[in-house]
């Protein structure tokens, strides 16, 4: 099965954000710290459990990220990224 994950308007976000998707995408997993304090295992669905907080992930979504070009993205993150500019709309049509 596909997974898909559409983060919009990325350089709206808060500016650490692409620096810890760039962690999970690495790891293949991140923490979910109000579920980490818990402990134990948390189970949202029995197909994907939670243990200590801790996501992993089996497999990878294709991840679809927007942005208006409002800020500049680190070399690092641009060379994991498949670019795709959509020419802007003809005022004609």
């Amino acid at each position: 099965m596909l997974r898909a994950l559409l983060v919009d308007e990325i350089d709206k976000s808060d500016i650490d954000l692409r620096s810890d998707l760039l962690t999970v995408f690495e790891r293949g997993e991140f923490e979910i710290p109000e579920l980490a304090r818990i402990g134990g295992l948390a189970v949202a669905d029995e197909r994907f459990p939670i243990t200590d907080g801790k996501v992993v992930c089996h497999q990878f979504p294709f991840v679809v990220l927007t942005s208006n070009g409002e800020r500049e993205f680190s070399p690092a993150f641009l060379r994991r990224c498949v670019r795709f500019r959509t020419p802007d709309p003809d005022p004609r049509c």
